[in-house]
C-alpha cells in the first residue's frame, strides 16, 4: 500500500494537475474493461476452490483447474474488443486516446494475474501472491523513477511502465504455480457451463457497477474543467489502494466461508459476525486518519497544485470505510449462492447513480461526486445486509454491538478534534477499550484476529 502511495506521489507530481486527470481517465476505462472482462470469474473460482478441495482428488482438482483457466483465458478478446471501442466512441484528447492503447497489454497482463490470485488459495498459500505483488509494485516504483528522471514522463509511458512490471507478476506466478502447469489450457464442457451458471450473474452486477462505479470520473471529464478531473482523480486513486485492503481479506476468506456454509452452516453466521466486527473496527481506523490527515495525506503523494482534493478525500474516507463491511457481506452473498437476488438492486442503482452523479457534479462539482460515492457505497451496504438477513444470517448480536458502538463514539470524537490530535485520542482510546473489553470477556477481539490471520 505504500509503494502504491509512493508510486502515485511520482505520477502526480510529474504530470501535473490537468495529465493527471487525463491519466485518471485512462485508468477508470482500464478498470471498466477489467471489471466486464473478468465477468466474475475471479470471485467464482475463488468459491469453487473451496468446494473442489473438499470433495475431490488432487488429479481431478488439477484438471479442474486447468479447465477453469481455459475458461478465463476466452475473455482476453474482449480486452482488445472494449479498449478500441472505447479509444473512438468519444473524440477524447491525444493524450487519452493514445494511453487507451497503450494499457490494453497492461489490462491483459493485470487480469492474468487476477486469475491466478485464485490458484494460490489451492495450498491456501498466499505468500507467493503477496511476494510477486511487491516486486511488481517496487517495478512500477522504480519504472516511474527512471521515467521521471530522464524526463521521459507522459501517460502513455506510464502505462507502459504499468504493463511491464505486470508482466514480471505473471511471470512469477507461472514459476511458482509451475506443478500445476498453469500455461495449459483445457476444455471441459461441463465444468465450464457450471463456471458461466454461477459467474453470469456477477458479470451482470459488474457491468451494473461499473456504470455508478466509474462513471464519476468520465462523467466529471465531460462536464467540468480540467483541474477538477486531476483533483477528484487523485483522491479517488487513494481511496482505491486503501480498500485493497478488505478486498484482498474478503478475496481469501471466500474459500473458507464457502466451505463452512456448505459443510458447517451453524457457524457461518458466527464467522461472518466476527469479520463484520474485524471489518468495522478497520474502516473506522482508515475513516479516522484519512479524514484528519487529508490535507497533509495530498501533499505527501503529490505537490501543493493538488490540495483541493484533500476535500473530496475527506468523503470518500467515509466510503472507504462503508467498503469495508460491504466488501464482506457482498462475498457473503456469493459464498451462499444468493448472487442473483442482487441483479435487481444493481440494476436499480445502475439507472439512479447517474442521474444523481449528473445533478451533484452540475452543481457541486469534485465533491458532489464524492459525497454520492457515499450516498451508493451506503445503499448498496444496507441492501446486502437485507439480503443476508432475509437469509437468518445474523450480523450483529447484543455483544458485538456493546463492542462496536463505543468505537464509532470514539471516532465520531476524534473527528470532531482534528488533525493529529485526533487520531492520538482515537489510538489511545480505542486500545484501551480492547484491553478493556478483552480483561471483562466482553469481546475478544485480539484473539479473534489471530485467528483469522492464522
Amino acid at each position: 500500500m505504500i509503494i502504491g502511495l509512493l508510486t502515485g506521489r511520482i505520477i502526480a507530481q510529474s504530470l501535473g494537475v490537468e495529465s493527471y486527470g487525463a491519466f485518471a481517465v485512462v485508468w477508470s476505462i482500464m478498470q471498466v474493461g477489467n471489471f466486464l472482462t473478468d465477468g466474475g470469474f475471479s470471485v467464482v473460482f475463488s468459491s469453487l476452490i473451496g468446494e473442489w478441495k473438499q470433495h475431490e482428488k488432487k488429479e481431478k482438482f488439477k484438471k479442474y483447474i486447468s479447465a477453469a483457466h481455459g475458461f478465463r483465458v476466452m475473455s482476453y478478446l474482449l480486452v482488445i474488443l472494449f479498449f478500441i471501442i472505447s479509444a473512438y466512441i468519444y473524440p477524447w484528447s491525444q493524450d487519452i486516446r493514445e494511453g487507451i492503447f497503450f494499457i490494453i497489454p497492461f489490462a491483459i497482463l493485470s487480469t492474468l494475474a487476477t486469475a491466478f490470485s485464485g490458484w494460490w488459495q489451492i495450498e491456501s498459500n498466499p505468500r507467493p501472491q503477496i511476494y510477486g505483488e511487491l516486486i511488481s509494485k517496487l517495478s512500477a516504483f522504480f519504472g516511474m523513477m527512471l521515467l521521471a528522471q530522464t524526463n521521459f514522463f507522459s501517460v502513455q509511458n506510464t502505462m507502459i511502465v504499468y504493463g511491464l512490471s505486470s508482466g514480471i507478476q505473471v511471470m512469477m506466478s507461472w514459476f511458482f504455480l509451475r506443478e500445476f502447469k498453469p500455461w495449459r489450457v483445457s476444455y471441459d464442457k461441463e465444468l465450464w457451463r457450471k463456471i458461466w451458471n454461477k459467474s453470469w450473474p456477477i458479470s451482470l452486477m459488474l457491468f451494473f457497477t461499473v456504470i455508478y462505479f466509474k462513471g464519476d470520473t468520465i462523467m466529471i471529464e465531460f462536464l467540468r474543467p480540467k483541474s477538477e478531473v486531476g483533483w477528484y482523480g487523485l483522491s479517488y486513486r487513494f481511496l482505491e489502494i486503501i480498500v485493497v485492503v478488505p478486498a484482498i481479506f474478503a478475496t481469501y476468506m471466500l474459500p473458507r466461508l464457502s466451505s463452512m456454509w456448505n459443510e458447517k452452516r451453524e457457524f457461518f453466521s458466527q464467522m461472518l459476525l466476527n469479520l463484520t466486527i474485524v471489518s468495522l473496527l478497520g474502516g473506522v481506523s482508515v475513516l479516522v486518519v484519512s479524514w484528519n490527515l487529508a490535507p497533509y495525506i495530498i501533499l505527501f503523494i503529490s505537490n501543493i497544485d493538488f490540495l483541493p482534493a484533500s476535500y473530496a478525500l475527506q468523503p470518500l474516507s467515509i466510503a472507504a470505510m462503508i467498503i469495508f463491511v460491504a466488501q464482506i457481506w457482498q462475498f457473503a452473498i456469493i459464498a451462499i449462492g444468493k448472487q442473483k437476488k442482487l441483479l435487481s438492486f444493481f440494476l436499480g442503482m445502475a439507472l439512479l447513480a447517474p442521474v444523481l452523479y449528473f445533478f451533484s457534479i452540475t452543481r457541486y462539482g469534485y465533491i458532489g461526486a464524492a459525497w454520492v460515492t457515499v450516498l451508493v457505497e451506503l445503499i448498496m451496504t444496507i441492501v446486502y445486509g437485507y439480503i443476508l438477513n432475509m437469509e437468518k444470517i445474523k450480523l450483529f448480536n447484543q455483544k458485538t454491538l456493546k463492542f462496536i458502538l463505543p468505537i464509532f463514539i470514539i471516532g465520531t470524537t476524534s473527528l470532531l478534534i482534528g488533525d493529529i490530535q485526533g487520531i492520538i485520542f482515537f489510538i489511545i482510546i480505542t486500545l484501551t477499550w480492547i484491553i478493556f473489553c478483552k480483561k471483562n470477556k466482553y469481546y475478544d477481539i485480539l484473539t479473534l484476529l489471530k485467528y483469522l490471520i492464522s
